[in-house]
């Protein structure tokens, strides 16, 4: 994730409009999916 936001961040003057947002909304939408897979397996490791 980390890796791809500094990518999309150097390289956002290079893109068409669209594929910017497009790109900038998966990386809010994979931030939300990376934060809710942590509290997954924490739920996970207190039913254990």
């Amino acid at each position: 994730m980390l890796g791809s936001a500094v990518l999309w961040w150097r390289m956002r003057d290079r893109m068409a409009a669209e594929t910017r947002d497009a790109v900038g909304q998966m990386l809010v939408i994979g931030g939300f999916g990376l934060i809710g897979t942590f509290a997954q397996m924490r739920m996970v490791l207190l039913a254990v």
